[in-house]
């Protein structure tokens, strides 16, 4: 398992801190998933054939048009399930990683009254660092609406590389940030032993409120790009919502995929939020993957004692019944930072 992207950010900063697994690199950035053969819906091209004679007004009638078929409606199967609900976890934790680390940044600078927060890398062997730096353009010696939050860490070799809110509201109470909400962009870029090579942008709207008996995080319009040798993971339309209260968290997201690697696009949203303590994966929760006619359903495990694992079933039809459950480390698929682990 990786580490967050720098020492100073808490462990959710989006150092793509993923165990080394199948479906990513070894920087933590998805990749295609393990074992998934490319599946390419080629179209046909439609082929005319118009013959004319001359002459007299005269011709024989056109050549019937060959019309191409549709291409195969993409759904789920026990082959692709598993790695769909990989790549959404995969990509909602590295939005929700980005959101984790700003919110730990503009506290710091906060409560040390600075515009300036040196960040030593996590992979550095000589001393690297990153440089977040708080933009005070209104002059007002504190993080206000206008001011922008930026990270830049081109000489780390950890996930994240560019990291910027442009701040739209901020309430301060004393030296902590009570609220804080603002448009965020991020992007990353790695290259593993073998030459692969992964390039990820995103964005979101951020909304964070720390209360006396709870916090919340609420992201709405996340897309995230995963660009790389074999195609494209995008994520489009997210949204995430977490709220943390006496030493239990809860959790919701849902939005639109689209996937090279799997060769088509599906939804995704908790039915019921995912909950639980603390440093735990959860207890309790359910996530529906929804493509055409076919569904995929992803709990926590039902196996008595595996409370790090999940289970996930696959309806290959609308009106069938779910299949029997696989089981699966929920580690295998995300680090659990998403879950608040």
């Amino acid at each position: 398992m990786m580490r967050s992207a720098m020492e100073s950010v808490d462990r959710r900063a989006p150092a793509g801190r993923c165990q080394q697994g199948k479906g990513r690199d070894d920087r933590g950035q998805f990749i295609a998933p393990a074992g998934l053969a490319q599946r390419l819906l080629v179209v046909p091209l439609t082929l005319i054939l118009v013959m004319s004679c001359g002459g007299g007004g005269g011709g024989s009638a056109p050549e019937p048009v060959a019309v191409a078929p549709p291409p195969p409606e993409f759904g789920f199967s026990g082959q692709n399930a598993g790695p769909a609900a990989e790549v959404t976890l995969v990509l909602m934790e590295l939005a929700d990683n980005s959101a984790s680390a700003i919110v730990t940044i503009a506290g710091s600078m906060a409560r040390d009254n600075s515009t300036e927060l040196r960040l030593r890398c996590v992979s550095s062997t000589s001393g690297e660092s990153a440089l977040a730096v708080h933009d005070d353009n209104d002059g007002n010696g504190a993080i206000s609406d206008g001011d922008t939050i930026r990270l830049q860490s081109e000489d780390c070799d950890d996930a994240i590389a560019n990291l910027r809110l442009d701040v739209t509201a901020a309430e301060t109470f004393g030296a902590n940030i009570v609220s804080l909400d603002g448009n965020v962009t991020f992007a990353a870029s790695a290259v593993t032993e073998t030459g692969t090579v992964s390039e990820t942008n995103g964005s979101f709207h951020l909304n964070h409120m720390a209360g006396d008996s709870a916090t919340t995080v609420s992201l709405t319009g996340i897309t995230v790009s995963s660009q790389h040798n074999r195609g494209a993971e995008s994520l489009d339309s997210g949204r995430l919502n977490s709220q943390v209260a006496d030493l239990e968290y809860e959790l919701t997201i849902d939005g639109d995929m689209q996937s090279d690697s799997l060769g088509g696009s599906f939804s995704f949203e908790t039915n019921s939020a995912f909950s639980g303590s603390l440093g735990e994966f959860p207890v309790s929760g359910e996530l529906e993957l929804d493509a055409g006619n076919s569904r995929v359903r992803v709990t926590p495990s039902a196996v008595s004692g595996r409370t790090e694992h999940a289970d996930y079933r696959v309806a290959a039809s609308g009106g069938g019944e779910y299949g029997d459950a696989v089981t699966v480390s929920w580690r295998d698929w995300i680090t659990g930072s998403l879950f608040n682990w």
